[in-house]
């Protein structure tokens, strides 16, 4: 079994995650004095990070302190950001992404390799020299990465911002590492469902 290492929860020590003391079934936020000593928090008293599983990517979330508490989906609320520019160091470039949605979900592929899983958000964008196009903006679970397709005419596109748009995950609390499935994190659902 995997350890659990500084490196998995060092990504989330910004954004308030929360975690749970397993003995006694308390949940409270990662503070930076748990990180200093993995052995006693982490394993002595079996703490968890409470994070959301990547499946959540396509779904409705509730994050405190994000989207002034209402929910919203983050594969869509990722493209509306990249869309506009939002990442961009010059505020000139920024403007508000009218996104006409066609569909939103999460996809298992059986490749030789095994499972893979795509979260998927497909979209029209008009343009006046060539009509209406349908582009796909994609995360990848197995290669960790972001990706942009032109789907009307078969054609990988390239994505900036990569590092921002993973800097939003950690600060939505999302499973980047795969800790659940490795049993070093809790699905936040699991606990959702059992309160």
């Amino acid at each position: 079994m995997k350890k659990l290492e500084l490196k998995h929860l060092a990504p989330y020590l910004p954004y308030n995650v929360k975690q749970m003391m397993l003995s006694d079934n308390i949940v409270g936020i990662m503070k930076a004095h748990h990180l200093l000593d993995l052995k006693h928090y982490w394993s002595k008293y079996g703490y968890m990070l409470l994070l959301h599983p990547l499946s959540n990517l396509t779904k409705p979330i509730k994050v405190e302190g994000c989207n002034d508490g209402k929910e919203f989906v983050p594969m869509i609320e990722l493209l509306r950001l990249k869309e506009s520019n939002f990442f961009h160091s010059d505020n000139r470039l920024k403007h508000n992404a009218n996104l006409n949605i066609i569909s939103c979900s999460y996809e298992t592929y059986d490749l030789s390799i095994g499972l893979t899983h795509e979260a998927i958000v497909k979209y029209i964008e008009t343009y006046t020299n060539q009509g209406d196009i349908v582009k796909s903006f994609r995360y990848d679970t197995e290669f960790r990465r972001f990706a942009l397709r032109n789907d009307s005419h078969n054609k990988p596109l390239a994505v900036g911002y990569q590092l921002d748009l993973f800097k939003l995950l950690y600060q939505w609390h999302f499973d980047v590492e795969n800790l659940i499935e490795l049993g070093l994190a809790i699905d936040i659902d699991t606990l959702n469902k059992q309160q």
